[in-house]
């Protein structure tokens, strides 16, 4: 939030090959009827001066999408910028929700998004309620201390597991937090504003533990405009999920899931010890230097 106690919202959308009209139109009326709640980041506000280099320019808008509560992507025509800035608000774990006037439908952009509607104004809207919901949530630790929940602490948390067991480190994190705030919404273990840190372990737990049961990783429904987005909704409905203590969102308790950590159906691999990599492993890397060393010796014999 920003120091008035407003939400910064990120507005981005088309601009290069736009004009004027096409640029400002939609923002100013953003800003003229949701001034009262949010401070705004236009990119159209110069960030950087002109003669700086793309780098530079990439970087700077990176972090004003970082420094921002939310991230409001008006898509009424395709662009790869905005496509781009929104899928970093996501993985950096800013709520995102896409506008899409012209129908557009891109599944991707989609997937990315909180919840999609079919202006910005009611963009605008579902953004508010979205931090405004989220604002509150407190997380008890197991100290007793209450913490802000942070979107950024589950992504982080699950993708960590997923690289460490050569999963989708991608899709699956923004997957399971779209379902984990979900069912934190419908959960009855709410203690006033604040939600225990083994209630969210466990609801990541049961995402996990159904995609895995139906052999079915963590995938979107079809998302209309209007619509939330909650990826496995249709799996936590219409089947079981066991719930397993022990996975903590942080770094102390994360190797505590190291062997009982439910994944998408597909064998793991064999974990490293603390003595060392296992055989399994070391037949693997084997295989592949050899796989290697023998394409590169048929580009050298190839170049004779």
């Amino acid at each position: 939030m920003s120091s008035a106690g407003k939400f910064r919202v990120y507005l981005s959308g088309p601009i290069s090959g736009c004009t004027d009209l096409q640029k400002h139109k939609w923002r100013d009326e953003v800003k003229k009827k949701y001034g009262k709640h949010f401070d705004f980041i236009d990119p159209t506000d110069e960030l950087l001066d002109q003669e700086a280099n793309s780098a530079e320019f990439v970087e700077a808008d990176l972090r004003a999408i970082e420094s921002s509560s939310g991230l409001l992507a008006n898509m009424w025509r395709e662009s790869i910028g905005t496509a781009l800035g929104l899928v970093h608000a996501s993985r950096v774990g800013r709520p995102v929700v896409l506008a899409d006037p012209n129908f557009l439908r891109h599944r991707m952009l989609q997937f990315y998004a909180d919840a999609v509607a079919d202006s910005a104004l009611k963009a605008a809207k579902s953004l508010l309620s979205l931090l405004s919901a989220e604002a509150g949530w407190q997380v008890l630790g197991s100290d007793g201390r209450q913490k802000p929940f942070a979107r950024q602490k589950i992504i982080s948390s699950v993708g960590r597991i997923c690289r460490r067991e050569r999963k989708d480190d991608i899709v699956v994190p923004r997957a399971v937090l779209a379902d984990v705030t979900t069912e934190l919404e419908r959960s009855d273990r709410w203690i006033g504003a604040a939600i225990g840190s083994t209630e969210i372990d466990r609801a990541v737990y049961r995402i996990l533990a159904v995609a895995n049961a139906r052999g079915t990783p963590p995938s979107e429904g079809s998302r209309q405009p209007g619509s939330v987005a909650t990826p496995t909704r249709r799996l936590l409905e219409s089947g079981p999920g066991a719930g397993a203590p022990g996975l903590r969102c942080g770094k102390a308790s994360l190797t505590r899931a190291r062997s009982r950590c439910p994944f998408p159906a597909g064998r793991r691999l064999t974990q490293r010890s603390g003595a060392g990599r296992s055989a399994g492993w070391t037949t693997f890397r084997r295989r592949r230097l050899a796989r290697s060393s023998e394409r590169s010796s048929r580009f050298l014999e190839s170049r004779r």
